[in-house]
């Protein structure tokens, strides 16, 4: 009996481990983050402070948006292997209906921030530009590239790579 009490938990924590392990192994999860509670101008800021001393790439998406979707499918298949080191941080609004974009941020891994329109707009403001999909590629010191209005391959590939060798 002694020998049962002591083997059903070992076997639960290997199983959990297993499980751990797998999960680990499927890659980074998306992860809904909260939206910063500061004012619409300090908004990209707020979010980046999050992520010092990494490379980022910052996507500007919309769940109606075509180009954004197969950028998406693009890229994603290189965050195992080139884009491995860098941060996915993907940003919406309002524009985009939430039932939707619920049901498709587990699919599309990294950081998801849902702002209203005047939050995206301030950032909008900021970055000068108001396109879908815009990227803007954030160095470990917090440079930022210029944004890419659409996804532009190997450009914008390339200045990732040049900032994850940045130290």
């Amino acid at each position: 009996m002694k020998m049962k009490s002591i083997l059903l938990p070992a076997l639960c924590c290997a199983a959990l481990l297993f499980c751990c392990r797998c999960a680990q192994a499927a890659g980074p999860a998306s992860q809904v983050k909260k939206t910063p509670s500061v004012v619409a101008e300090k908004m990209l800021d707020t979010i980046l402070s999050d992520y010092k001393g990494e490379v980022v790439l910052l996507d500007f998406w919309a769940t109606w948006c075509g180009p954004c979707l197969r950028a998406h499918k693009e890229i994603d298949p290189l965050k195992e292997g080139r884009l491995k080191d860098v941060r996915f941080v993907y940003i919406t609004s309002t524009t985009s209906p939430r039932e939707k974009w619920d049901a498709m941020i587990p699919d599309i891994h990294g950081d998801h921030y849902y702002l209203t329109d005047g939050q995206l707009s301030a950032i909008y403001s900021q970055i000068k530009t108001n396109a879908f999909p815009t990227y803007i590629v954030v160095g470990r010191d917090g440079s930022r590239s210029e944004a890419f209005i659409g996804y532009q391959g190997e450009k914008m590939l390339s200045v990732i790579d040049k900032a994850l060798k940045t130290k």
